[in-house]
């Protein structure tokens, strides 16, 4: 961010880190909204995205899916007539013009796109909002490479291992 801020001093950038400051989870009394601090901090989140032209999400993919403080973030944005309405024709997306990119990371590999939750689902919940200018990129296998980038095949192999059979 530093780098893309030298760069492009002109733009805006506000940066969120859902892990360092999450969002509380919704519950039934914050959906009622009778903490006048909760529900100011839920329009502050709104605010923030409305004002949005570029959304980066950059985030990991924990069992298949999104991180719950990832959902908690989209609880707060999804909110019928703020960002989507009802209509006779069915539900229509009320936050278009934005673009967003997605950019997430993956410890394994993932070919079987059934297993892929993540990707999927913001491309439905964005799309709902009215946002169809959706990238997404995925670092995938990391927790792999990173698990066999520290091992040195021997030039010689010990003496235990020469007894063995490798397959």
């Amino acid at each position: 961010m530093a780098q893309q801020r030298r760069l492009y001093p002109e733009v805006e950038v506000t940066y969120r880190d859902l892990d360092r400051d999450p969002i509380p989870h919704l519950t039934a009394q914050t959906l009622a909204q009778t903490d006048p601090a909760e529900a100011a901090a839920a329009e502050a989140v709104m605010q923030q995205f409305l004002q949005a032209d570029v959304i980066v999400i950059g985030a990991p993919m924990y069992n298949f899916a999104i991180p719950s403080t990832l959902k908690a973030w989209i609880d707060r944005i999804a909110v019928a007539g703020r960002t989507f309405q009802y209509t006779a024709n069915g539900p229509e997306g009320l936050a278009g013009g934005k673009r967003v990119i997605n950019a997430s990371a993956r410890g394994g590999l993932y070919a079987d796109p059934t297993n892929d939750f993540q990707e999927p689902y913001l491309s439905q919940v964005l799309g709902f909002l009215g946002i169809d200018d959706i990238s997404s990129c995925a670092q995938k296998a990391w927790r792999i490479r990173r698990s066999i980038a520290p091992m040195r095949w021997p030039r010689r192999w010990p003496g235990w291992v020469r007894k063995k059979r490798l397959l």
